[in-house]
């Protein structure tokens, strides 16, 4: 057997073991007209276009978000996408040429106001919510904050932590378990979920955070 402790030799995964106050951005991304706080992080392939990613958040790769607001302290694994665009159900036919118009030659400029209309259906993520693998959060959608997204989901309606609507059956979201809130189980073992946000830990002091 051949051990390979790290292959090609030059790669960066986008882990990095001390991230600077500035966002820490991996080299494949890309940012288009976004804002991003404090100690965020990006690893690669994350791509994000007129969205807000606030302090602490990070994307763990192969992200895709658009025209959203995510708070802070939030976890959002691999392959997420936020946003992804609807299509014109309306028209003679939902293929993009209808509205990207200039690429195929049927107009000097695009339809803006159907790419408006998309921009009026943001996604907002609350402060603390950790997004599962592969989840879609649909065009329109609010999460409340301290929510639990759970892995390969699609989110088609907003929650106030408790409330969830999926394409999978088993699919659920949780509310964490904030220190001190009384969080009893469901006979089913299917949510846990606090009475309160109370901790709201992305009002506190970051090293009041990490203790306690």
């Amino acid at each position: 057997m051949h051990y390979f402790e790290t292959y090609p030799e030059a790669i960066n995964t986008g882990l990095k073991s001390v991230l600077k106050k500035e966002p820490n951005i991996h080299s494949t991304c890309i940012i288009k007209d976004s804002h991003l706080g404090d100690y965020t992080e990006l690893m690669m392939h994350t791509y994000i276009v007129e969205s807000n990613l606030d302090d602490y958040s990070y994307c763990a790769g192969n992200v895709q978000i658009i025209y959203s607001t995510v708070g802070k302290f939030c976890s959002i694994a691999n392959s997420v996408r936020i946003n992804p665009g609807n299509h014109p159900q309306w028209r003679v036919t939902q293929h993009h040429m209808t509205y990207r118009r200039v690429a195929f030659g049927f107009d000097e400029t695009d339809d803006t106001e159907f790419f408006n209309w998309r921009r009026a259906h943001k996604c907002t993520i609350g402060h603390d919510v950790w997004i599962g693998h592969g989840a879609i959060i649909m065009p329109g959608v609010t999460i409340g904050h301290g929510a639990i997204i759970g892995s390969g989901p699609t989110w088609l309606g907003c929650t106030n932590i408790r409330k969830f609507q999926s394409s999978q059956p088993d699919a659920r979201a949780d509310c964490r378990r904030y220190r001190g809130d009384a969080c009893p189980e469901d006979r089913d073992n299917r949510a846990h979920c606090g009475t309160s946000v109370t901790a709201e830990p992305w009002k506190r002091n970051v090293r009041d955070v990490e203790h306690s």
